[in-house]
């Protein structure tokens, strides 16, 4: 291996989940390996045919998951992706972390490109076409819940988390027993619009690298009103998607925003939203801090239990992460 050439806080290069390396029969790019220790990059490879499971699983127990590829080539690698997608997913014969974690790559570059857009029209048009994907997948039930979460990205940008939430929110609904696909993708596309109204609150808030102060809190809070009423006039979506973007903050004792009502009153698809939105964020780079483990991010919910989180659905998430 090669002398460390980057920081990993360096522009120059961005995370590729290593399974993603299985959807392409040459990966034409330089791909480069963090160092655990010194927090720096190395070249691995300059560019070579896809990498088989078993250096796939190898690069996995490493670390994150993640190789990194230059700026300049993140592109040219996204065409390989899209390119091959549509026929891995209805590849029977490709394993279910090569599919999760291609798709979750194509599903966060096309969402962060319709987050810049700053075009409603253009999020819920793409968001669409990607949650259904992932409904059909998850529907078909040859997946762990380990599959998924490895397969999604965990830094602190808000189209990863769109993405992330939209697809733990249909894995969550389907392992509470809702199994309609047309709910799945529902509840799939309600859990990427969730934050959207977030776009309206200073960088500056969302990108403090302490813990928000009493002002920035009540800023973040307003970001569950605005893109409500960007929504609620569409015929194309429903009141239950409404109601994850609008009631996701609401506690399960009450008193949340933006109205502090009681679980009676909260969506049962919101309740699920809010389990997940925490779950993620918990288990996500924050600019206040690093990342938690699946078990650190559980233990403090479950002190949230009847709190903030439906005891029902916070049981029916923990045990499926416990099972990962």
């Amino acid at each position: 291996m090669s002398t460390a050439t980057s920081n990993l806080d360096s522009s120059e290069y961005l995370p590729i989940h290593v399974n993603t390396l299985g959807a392409c029969e040459c990966v034409d790019v330089k791909l480069f390996l963090q160092d655990s220790e010194t927090q720096k990059l190395s070249v691995y490879r300059n560019g070579a045919s896809r990498l088989e499971s078993g250096e796939r699983q190898w690069l996995m127990e490493q670390g994150d998951g993640m190789l990194y590829v230059a700026r300049s080539d993140y592109r040219g690698f996204q065409h390989l992706l899209r390119k091959s997608l549509a026929s891995l997913l209805k590849d029977d014969s490709a394993s279910v972390d090569l599919r999760l974690a291609t798709l979750s790559e194509v599903a966060r570059d096309a969402i962060a490109a319709a987050f810049s857009s700053g075009d409603v029209e253009q999020v819920i048009k793409q968001g669409r076409a990607l949650v259904h994907q992932c409904a059909v997948l998850l529907s078909q039930g040859e997946y762990l819940p380990a599959e998924l979460i490895a397969a999604l990205h965990h830094d602190d940008s808000p189209h990863t988390h769109a993405t992330n939430t939209a697809f733990l929110c249909i894995l969550l609904a389907k392992e509470f027993g809702i199994t309609r696909l047309g709910d799945l993708r529902q509840i799939g596309l309600g859990g990427l619009l969730h934050d959207l109204g977030k776009r309206d609150v200073s960088t500056h808030v969302l990108t403090r690298p302490e813990s928000p102060t009493p002002g920035d809190y009540d800023q973040i809070k307003r970001h569950t009103h605005g893109v409500y009423h960007q929504l609620c006039h569409r015929s194309d979506i429903t009141y239950g998607q409404l109601m994850m973007v609008y009631q996701h903050h609401e506690r399960f004792e009450g008193g949340g925003y933006p109205v502090g009502c009681p679980a009676v009153d909260v969506h049962p698809w919101a309740r699920i939203c809010t389990v997940i939105d925490a779950f993620d964020s918990l288990i996500s780079d924050r600019p206040y801090r690093q990342r938690m483990s699946l078990s650190n991010a559980g233990d403090i919910m479950k002190r949230a239990r009847e709190i903030i989180f439906d005891p029902e659905i916070l049981e029916c998430w923990l045990t499926t992460i416990k099972h990962s």
